[in-house]
Parts: structure tokens; sequence; C-alpha cells
């Protein structure tokens, strides 16, 4: 699996059993920052890529937590600012 689609163990902790945990939202922009950064629009997908059934086998999220995560970028890439790291 290409390292871009695994998720990160930061991704992994901001959703579990269905409940969000504090602070995902920022931790999810920041992600999305990055990628959008690097990526242009297509971290758009590569970030969506993530949090799919396939990815999650080994960590906390389950399948639930999946459309609450996808509809948050959804809603958000557009407003999200590009970051680079320096």
């Amino acid at each position: 699996m290409k390292k871009e689609l695994m998720l990160e163990e930061e991704a992994l902790n901001l959703v579990s059993g269905g409940v969000l945990h504090e602070g995902w939202e920022s931790t999810l922009l920041t992600m999305m920052a990055l990628y959008k950064g690097n990526y242009g629009e297509n971290g758009k997908q590569m970030v969506t890529a993530m949090f799919v059934p396939e990815n999650i086998k080994t960590g906390p999220l389950e399948e639930s937590d999946l459309p609450v995560i996808q509809a948050f970028i959804e809603e958000n890439w557009d407003s999200v600012e590009p970051k680079m790291l320096p």
C-alpha cells in the first residue's frame, strides 16, 4: 500500500467507536492544510482515501466513524488554507 494512503497515527486517534475525541476537528484541518499545500487539489482525495474501511482494520476507528470524517472533509476543504512544512 502506498504510504500516502495509510492512516497516520494522528489520524487513528481522531475518532473511536463513533465518539469524536476533543480536538479532532483541528487535527483533521491541519492534515487537510498540509495535504492541500503539498498536493494541491489532489490532496483532498488523498486525505479522503485515508478514511476508508480498508484502512481502519488495525486501528481504533470503526466503519461508522467514516461518514462523519468524510463529510467534514467535504464541507471544509475549500476553506482550508494550504500549508507547507518548513
